[in-house]
């Protein structure tokens, strides 16, 4: 008898341990923003068939410096995707609307040839291609005091993941230097992004450092990077500093491939 109560007990107790976790766990779905026509993943075709997928060509700027879209100056450029719900505009830290202020520009351009030098006119140019897509987008640091910001627009959300890579520009000037600045082979230099978490209160969620160039070390490819210590963002920033302090090299990096999880 005694047996059986206490069976009985231990039955009860873990109806109401598991019945209480799998009530409050939360289902994610992921979805990854991959700056093509159609950039979700995560789900059917038939799941987001109200949801409105931009042409983001029409995001990328021609020619790559001084073009239209990111040098204009009357309108801010910004893009958004509606299944993420992640948006970004010029950082605007010249006050002149235009891309030498920082942002994340849309690209389409890709350079993995960097035997002929290469110049900020090439600004747009990703160092390696991402596989299949066509498309990536390329990060512009011109202050850390006003960084550019990948943003959820209309909630707050978990960016799982991203990927980073070198621009043809950058990794050019890592590599060989010029008159003006030295190669980070030469220097000794160590180039890092900085990504810093803000919450719906502006609060900061964390900090993530990933060296992009160290001596004798230069990433040349796109490299994984995990996101979600950052937790529940509402928006998060990229800054860029050589040997912690300003930059010395052009402040460029590529991202593409940006998961989130809702």
């Amino acid at each position: 008898m005694v047996l059986n109560i206490k069976k009985t007990i231990f039955l009860i107790v873990a109806i109401i341990l598991f019945g209480g976790c799998s009530k409050d766990a939360k289902v994610y779905q992921y979805y990854t923003l991959s700056f093509e026509d159609y950039s979700f993943s995560g789900g059917s075709e038939e799941e987001h068939t109200s949801i409105t997928i931009d042409n983001w060509s029409k995001y990328v700027d021609s020619p790559q410096y001084g073009g239209p879209l990111l040098y204009g100056g009357t309108i801010k450029y910004c893009w958004y995707d509606a299944t993420t719900d992640l948006y970004s505009e010029i950082a605007d830290a010249l006050g002149t609307n235009k891309y030498d202020g920082g942002g994340i520009a849309i690209s389409n351009y890709f350079r993995k040839d960097i035997t002929q030098p290469i110049d900020y006119t090439e600004q747009l140019s990703v160092y390696a291609s991402n596989g299949n897509n066509k498309r990536s987008a390329v990060v512009y640091v011109a202050k850390n005091e006003c960084p550019p910001a990948l943003k959820f627009k209309y909630g707050t959300g978990i960016i799982d993941n991203l990927y980073i890579c070198p621009t043809a520009y950058s990794y050019y000037i890592a590599k060989n230097g010029t008159a003006e600045i030295p190669s980070i082979i030469a220097s000794g230099s160590e180039i890092k992004i900085i990504i810093t978490g803000y919450d719906a209160l502006e609060r900061e969620t964390g900090v993530i450092e990933h060296v992009l160039y160290r001596e004798n070390s230069l990433q040349n490819g796109w490299k994984r990077i995990d996101t979600s210590i950052l937790g529940l963002v509402k928006y998060v920033t990229f800054q860029m500093y050589e040997n912690d302090s300003d930059m010395q090299h052009p402040a460029y990096f590529a991202i593409d491939n940006i998961t989130i999880k809702k």
